[in-house]
């Protein structure tokens, strides 16, 4: 009877915190959040720091059982929540308990969802994405910088690198090409939708027609081809959206957008001709020699190849929590040696099916079931999470979900598009100038704490 009562003695200390307390707290994690998605594309150490200091606040706030059952009603949290329990529970089947340890350790990304939504409001929500935006908006400035010789490819201050690009013919300066191209594409699709929406004002609409065109232009410039076909495919997208019924005509006139940009970017931009090409050869290279594993698409196809080999005979339950890489390099022959030094499969639905079979692909699918079968969200919040959804899925196709980008972006702007909580957060979020101040604050010692890293 003591314990018992021990254990109810904690849960009423969880709610001593006033209302007042509880509400200022949430404003503070609410400016966290926008700061997070500000540094989402730009710095992981950052995301890192400004995370930890939520999980502080949420905890120092108290009142969990409130908190965690609104963010825990809702379905797309849940089915983030599942892909990560998935994989602590096939640990029960794992024999490489290191590299299972790290599979865990992105997976938890998978958690943001269910955090932010016991804290974000729907006004914040707007500013988490809008933050977002003008991050990339920064990314492509500095980009061109780089392009055009203003600026290097690396800047060091004090031992401490603040950006580093490839090259100056592949400028991206925070991001894999991968990434920032296919980052670039979902910002150039929300940007046109905003054309489409009545609520913004023509200066607004003018400003994102600059963006769209900068950004388009931009994406030629990287090598990132996952970014291309994205490019095109949220396009048609929008197309789908909007005109529905009415589609056939907007349809002819995006093939015809589209070709022109592509024309212009193959005449003009010697990286995207390079890409283009070199996929163009790599893909005659295969037709001509199925098992010629030694280009960038041979790599991946390789590695699929194998790692359907390596599973085919645990295809409902898969071979356990980090263990695809180790079974599917059993299997490679000697010739393939550069199959043997990668460190992920290359699809994250094959990876998922490798690990967990197809338990774990259904699993996993189920996070984008959820969003495409949403409808408590505004219109223009669920468009914008089908097209972060239709980026995602076409990135995965030779990327991982589990990384320190993919997962936490995705996983942010779907927190950020879904949020409608009613939290009171009036405590100055109104106030301009201390609302400026706050975000001032936040982002000098996040800043100071990756600096003393």
């Amino acid at each position: 009877m003591e314990i018992i009562k021990s254990i109810k003695n904690i849960f009423i200390t969880f709610k001593l915190n006033s209302r007042l307390t509880q509400d200022t707290y949430t404003l503070y994690m609410n400016y966290l959040a926008v700061t997070y998605a500000l540094f989402l594309p730009i710095s992981w150490q950052a995301r890192s720091t400004i995370f930890v200091v939520i999980l502080f606040l949420f905890l120092i706030r108290r009142n969990y059982i409130y908190y965690i059952k609104l963010s825990f009603a809702n379905h797309i949290v849940k089915a983030f929540l599942f892909y990560v329990l998935i994989h602590f529970i096939w640990l029960l089947g794992t024999d490489n308990f290191a590299h299972a340890k790290k599979m865990i350790k992105l997976a938890e990304y998978a958690i943001i969802p269910f955090i932010f939504l016991t804290f974000l409001t729907k006004e914040f929500g707007y500013k988490v994405i809008t933050a977002f935006i003008s991050s990339v908006l920064f990314s492509e400035i500095l980009s061109y910088l780089i392009k055009f010789h203003f600026l290097p490819p690396q800047l060091t201050l004090y031992d401490h690198t603040i950006y580093k690009a490839v090259a100056i013919h592949d400028p991206s300066p925070y991001l894999l090409h991968m990434h920032y191209t296919v980052t670039l594409s979902i910002v150039i699709a929300i940007l046109t939708l905003h054309l489409f929406s009545s609520k913004y004002s023509l200066k607004s609409k003018i400003l994102s027609t600059i963006f769209i065109a900068t950004a388009t232009i931009n994406l030629t410039l990287i090598a990132g081809r996952s970014g291309y076909v994205s490019y095109v495919v949220l396009l048609f997208t929008i197309v789908l959206i909007k005109f529905k019924q009415k589609v056939f005509l907007p349809l002819v006139g995006t093939i015809i957008f589209i070709s022109m940009v592509a024309y212009g970017a193959y005449s003009y931009s010697k990286t995207f001709k390079d890409r283009i090409d070199y996929s163009i050869n790599n893909i005659e290279s295969m037709y001509n020699n199925p098992t010629a594993f030694d280009s960038s698409l041979g790599i991946r196809v390789g590695l699929w190849h194998y790692s359907i080999e390596a599973v085919k005979d645990d295809l409902i339950f898969g071979l356990g929590t980090g263990d695809q890489m180790d079974a599917v390099r059993a299997l490679m022959p000697q010739q393939h040696q550069l199959l043997k030094t990668m460190h992920h499969l290359h699809n994250q639905y094959i990876e998922m099916l490798t690990q967990f079979g197809i338990i774990g692909l259904l699993v996993f699918l189920n996070i984008f079931y959820q969003i495409f079968t949403y409808k408590q969200t505004e219109k223009e919040n669920k468009e914008i999470m089908i097209l972060v959804t239709m980026a995602v899925m076409i990135a995965l196709m030779t990327e991982t979900f589990s990384s320190i980008y993919y997962l936490p972006m995705f996983a942010t702007l779907v927190a950020a598009s879904i949020a409608k909580n009613k939290f009171s957060t009036d405590i100055n979020s109104q106030n301009i100038k201390q609302s400026l101040i706050a975000y001032s604050v936040i982002i000098i010692l996040t800043l100071l704490a990756i600096y003393l890293q």
